[in-house]
């Protein structure tokens, strides 16, 4: 079976591949037509491999003429976005849906949906008052439209229950439900949902999708009645989602590889693992296991949903002091993960079993999960570092290209006007002259060139050491953060044999944070973006210790006092003790900083001068 899943995703990234060339060359209707299957083939890549997704996407965008950019363009970035978003690389996912909405402005396009998207980048940074103001101005675009069609309708329900979704987090019940309510009256006074409620009365269902849509808005409600305590109220709006849902997949007629029945088997399983959750705290443990099985047969097909499913089965197993069962549902989960890809839920996850070890007072092994989650952690930040770096790489390429197509353009143009004055200018001499100032030109551009070479190179040095200063802090912060946690959880811990057990863990943690190793990474890329800083700074102030340079080095860089302590791992107070005995070593007047000094050659020009002339 592997060996199946495999080969089918094998060919589903060569017929991808296949894609990204293939409308070039057509046109017309054929043209979009192909532009679509590529954004749906994109997106089921994008569930099963996110980092081949985005390697594709970057592709596509190579391949886009910058000049006729467009609805296609916006697609890609639009769905590059999803991917970042679903990865948790939220400013990834803000800077391609930022691009996609300036695409839309471009064309004098409205674009409701790409503002919700926004809204959800804040939504998953827990910036509620961001979420809720992009999810109002989506809500003020979809209703802005004239016409009521049924994608208008589908966003005016998604930025109500979104809205709805942030009053939950900050426990405004009340509210929540006004949003959830309003988006159901919008489902359910639909004429195909009116359609569909005839139908049912006649044996002959009609409008399927639509009545989904419904279900959905009864499951959402429950959902908040769960969070709200009032399990009673929550059981009655699921039993509902469940009426309407046992309709659509045994009375349609449709057949069970149909998107409508696919995602009413999907809404049936979400919704037999909330009445698992329901039963449970209402002590109704037979109906409650028999709701869980269902659910995971149901959901077997959708990872992420089985996934939470799981997690509301191990609460479950629980609730019955039954911790064996518990601690596998969760490590039937935690394998899902492993083989889907899902690290953020795979934290989650050990997160979850390590609180339950702690529970039943199994010390020992909740701190084995600590350290896996540490590590885990420290994987995800790599990778996500990787992955900022390819996206600035990406955008960079992106920019030079756009360039050299505009330069083409241009040298096109030239060489016109040129031809149409070698039509009038006849004779030998022209001839001369032409192929003169050929030549002159040809050695500007050479010269000019060189120059821009070596820029670029600076350049390219000079962003390698931003990143390596980025990741540098980023790494100690995480480090030093995980360190505070782990001394405030250690706090608690009354026994001190146990308390003992903690100390090789952070010292495991702290070890990681080495100032002279992150010292000496920083200083091969410094010296090859800035070669001859430290040995003209060392040639004329002699009596600079180690710490000096070091200090010269980071304040070169423009990282501040904050950034220098972090990296360094010393107090604020203590950098800025450095920075007030380094000036006095480089005998600095009070009109002149730290900072405009070391970026000045030409005051170390005349510091050396001025040191001869004392000698």
């Amino acid at each position: 079976m592997k060996f199946k899943v495999m080969n089918k995703n094998g060919i589903l990234v060569i017929f991808i591949y296949c894609m990204v060339f293939l409308p070039s060359l057509l046109g017309g209707s054929q043209k979009t037509k192909f532009n679509e299957e590529i954004i749906d083939s994109l997106n089921v890549l994008s569930k099963k491999f996110p980092e081949r997704a985005i390697r594709f996407s970057r592709d596509l965008l190579s391949k886009i003429d910058p000049n006729e950019s467009g609805h296609f363009e916006h697609r890609i970035y639009n769905t590059l976005g999803e991917i970042y978003l679903d990865l948790g690389m939220f400013a990834q996912a803000m800077s391609s849906f930022t691009h996609a909405k300036v695409i839309q402005e471009r064309l004098n396009k409205k674009s409701p949906w790409i503002v919700l998207n926004i809204g959800n980048v804040y939504y998953q940074q827990e910036k509620y008052i961001k979420a809720r103001e992009k999810y109002h101005e989506s809500l003020d675009i979809f209703n802005s439209f004239s016409k009521n069609r049924p994608n208008q309708i589908t966003g005016r329900k998604v930025c109500l229950g979104n809205l709805g979704r942030i009053e939950v987090k900050i426990k405004n019940y009340d509210k929540a439900l006004g949003y959830f309510k309003e988006a159901l009256s919008i489902a359910a006074n639909t004429t195909q949902y009116k359609a569909f409620k005839k139908s049912v009365k006649q044996d002959k269902v009609l409008y399927p999708g639509q009545a989904r849509g419904v279900a959905e808005q009864h499951y959402l409600i429950s959902s908040l009645y769960v969070v709200w305590g009032q399990y009673n109220l929550s059981l009655k709006e699921a039993q509902r989602t469940n009426e309407i849902l046992n309709v659509v997949i045994n009375k349609s007629g449709l057949q069970m590889q149909n998107p409508i029945v696919q995602n009413a088997n999907l809404l049936m399983g979400k919704n037999y693992s909330l009445q698992t959750k329901i039963n449970t705290f209402l002590k109704n443990n037979e109906l409650a296991l028999e709701q869980s099985r269902m659910a995971s047969q149901l959901l077997k097909k959708w990872p992420h949903a089985l996934v939470n499913h799981l997690q509301i089965e191990s609460e479950y197993y629980n609730s019955l002091e039954e911790l064996y069962l518990a601690l596998e549902s969760l490590d039937r989960g935690l394998n899902i993960c492993v083989l889907q890809g899902m690290d953020l839920k795979e934290i989650e996850l050990l997160e979850q079993k390590k609180n339950l070890l702690k529970e039943n007072n199994l010390e020992r092994s909740a701190l084995d999960i600590s350290e896996s989650i540490i590590s885990k952690k420290d994987l995800i930040q790599e990778e996500r570092m990787r992955n900022l770096f390819e996206d600035i790489e990406h955008k960079s390429d992106l920019m030079l290209r756009k360039e050299e197509l505009s330069l083409a353009k241009q040298k096109q143009v030239l060489i016109s006007s040129l031809l149409g004055a070698l039509l009038i200018i006849l004779g030998v001499v022209s001839l001369n002259i032409r192929n003169k100032k050929r030549y002159t030109d040809q050695q500007a551009k050479l010269i000019i060139s060189e120059k821009e070479l070596v820029d670029h190179k600076l350049k390219n040095k000079e962003s390698d050491l931003a990143h390596m200063s980025t990741y540098i802090l980023s790494k100690n912060d995480l480090l030093n953060s995980i360190i505070k946690d782990l001394d405030y959880h250690t706090s608690l811990i009354e026994n001190k044999k146990d308390r003992r057990l903690m100390t090789p863990l952070k010292k495991k943690i702290l070890e990681k944070i080495d100032e002279s190793a992150d010292w000496d990474q920083f200083q091969v890329q410094f010296s090859s973006a800035y070669p001859d800083f430290i040995e003209k700074l060392t040639s004329q102030h002699s009596d600079l210790r180690s710490g000096d340079i070091k200090l010269c080095c980071y304040l070169k860089m423009n990282m501040n006092t904050k950034d220098i302590a972090q990296v360094t791992g010393l107090s604020v107070r203590a950098i800025e003790n450095k920075r007030y005995r380094l000036r006095k070593k480089l005998n600095l007047s009070t009109d002149t900083s730290l900072e405009s000094f070391l970026h000045s050659s030409n005051n170390l020009k005349k510091d050396q001068m001025s040191s001869s002339r004392v000698v």
